[in-house]
């Protein structure tokens, strides 16, 4: 390849490249628009209120003894995940055109939210009573310790928890709602085409979303509660404590996660086993179909005849 040749691909790579970022970016910017445009408008603007009001409050809970100062960080996450959950029922959505939607709604949705709700922090640090509210706890806050972490945390911090936390919901809700309204849709996009029988996909891809969604809701109770360091001695534990009639509500929590994870893994391992099992009885059906249509294939019977 000469010179001219490895510039004009170059240009090329180079144009797709910034034709995939305006792409997202015009995306991006539909959703904010669909989300933030007239009537769906009520929706953030309901948010905005209650963040709003969890700010004012927070500045004089210092110990952290009332919820409102979550509501600051509650607010983009619901917004994002009643969107990703809301793709389920999207006219034309896809497995793959859910995922691509999730990380757009996950970056961008939250983006107009936290900017206001930023800006309300700016102009309630201006009134006196608060900063002194904050101050009388000797710069030591329930959960910052200056103005600008505060800023941070409402702002850029909103946004990157609700950018994660729309991945979560995208495994534990919208997936599974997709394979359950349409399973064959879902097969065909995946490794699962190659399996003959339409049920063994359905069933497979069921299983293995489904199960996916389990194992990752279960993993969550246990990271929540008692944690995953020595499951075995821990779960030895939580069933004396079952079985005596005095285990905390943390640890039935923990082993109901137990129970969800192994079900969500068994429905994995049942999924993938199906898919292997079908394909190989795909396969097989169809190398000893063109057998015997060439008449290879005879009945036992043909041979002494």
């Amino acid at each position: 390849m000469n010179e001219v040749e490895r510039v004009e691909n170059g240009a090329v790579h180079e144009g797709l490249g910034e034709g995939a970022r305006s792409g997202f970016t015009q995306a991006a910017w539909e959703e904010i628009r669909r989300a933030y445009g007239w009537p769906r408008t009520c929706f953030p603007l309901a948010l905005f209120a209650a963040a709003s009001w969890g700010t004012w409050d927070s500045f004089s809970d210092g110990a952290g003894d009332r919820l409102y100062g979550t509501f600051t960080l509650l607010a983009p996450v619901l917004l994002v995940s009643y969107y990703v959950i809301a793709q389920a029922w999207r006219e034309g959505i896809s497995f793959g055109r859910a995922v691509a939607g999730t990380v757009r709604l996950g970056v961008a949705l939250p983006i107009p939210l936290a900017l206001a709700n930023g800006l309300f922090v700016v102009v309630a640090w201006m009134f006196p009573v608060n900063r002194a509210a904050v101050e009388g706890y000797d710069g030591s806050h329930y959960y910052v310790r200056s103005f600008g972490e505060h800023l941070m945390l409402t702002t850029i911090g909103t946004v990157i928890v609700s950018a994660c936390v729309a991945l979560l919901v995208l495994i534990l809700v919208t997936l599974p709602l997709l394979v359950l309204r349409m399973p064959a849709d879902v097969a065909a996009e995946t490794r699962l085409r190659r399996v003959g029988s339409a049920r063994a996909r359905k069933v497979s891809i069921s299983l293995v979303v489904c199960g996916l969604s389990a194992f990752t809701l279960g993993g969550l109770l246990l990271a929540a509660t008692r944690g995953t360091e020595d499951i075995a001695r821990t779960l030895r534990d939580v069933w004396r404590a079952i079985q005596a009639g005095d285990a905390s509500g943390g640890e039935l929590a923990w082993f109901l996660g137990i129970l969800i994870s192994a079900t969500g893994a068994a429905a994995i391992a049942g999924g993938i086993g199906l898919f292997v099992v079908a394909r190989g009885a795909g396969r097989a059906e169809s190398e000893l179909q063109p057998r015997a249509e060439s008449g290879e294939l005879d009945q036992p019977g043909s041979a002494h005849e």
